[in-house]
């Protein structure tokens, strides 16, 4: 079976495609992956009409049948005269469930390289906020979402970035923003007093 989008691409470009992939009790000969294939104008190109594709999980090469989240990624060269990407996700005659998720196609160069927050460090009085703002590199990177945590809720919480002192309590909590890739992440230490 496979489930199947069209994307719009610019041909000579190279793109970073990723995909979560998650499977329980899979029996498949040719496993679970995500395939790729050039389009002039919707139509399959008849040279180089096959893109590139995932690695598979759970095939016989593989034959591990459950895998927690496993992110695939591969690099995707567009020949010059394609304007489309279709993207398959497969899971090639078997059994069992397959989930995937966060499947992501970002130009080279628009992803993110490297973030920080705009203070590393902040005093706010019991019940005030403040705003923590991701600075990223390149600045004009695809992705930019980003994980918020608080080290100590009971001091202070966080919500996009906002963070709030709690009514009552002191002390010093340390905020952290993650890059949804999980690869970089950049901390602020609060202290509310």
């Amino acid at each position: 079976m496979a489930i199947g989008q069209t994307v719009t691409v610019e041909g000579g470009k190279k793109y970073n495609f990723g995909a979560w992939i998650k499977t329980d009790n899979v029996d498949s000969k040719a496993g679970i992956y995500v395939r790729t294939q050039f389009l002039k104008d919707g139509t399959k190109l008849s040279v180089n009409g096959n893109g590139p594709s995932t690695e598979p999980l759970a095939s016989e090469i593989n034959s591990t049948k459950t895998h927690d989240w496993t992110q695939k990624q591969m690099d995707i060269k567009v020949p010059l005269e394609a304007n489309g990407l279709k993207v398959e996700l497969f899971f090639e005659e078997g059994t069992g469930i397959a989930w995937f998720d966060d499947i992501t196609l970002i130009e080279e160069g628009k992803y993110v390289t490297d973030f920080k927050l705009d203070q590393d460090f902040a005093i706010i009085a019991n019940n005030a906020t403040v705003t923590l703002n991701p600075v990223f590199t390149p600045a004009d990177a695809a992705d930019q979402a980003i994980t918020w945590t608080s080290s100590d809720d009971s001091v202070a919480t966080v919500t996009n970035g906002v963070v709030t002192a709690d009514a009552i309590n002191k002390g010093l909590a340390t905020i952290t923003a993650v890059t949804r890739d999980g690869n970089l992440q950049a901390q602020c230490r609060i202290f509310c007093w």
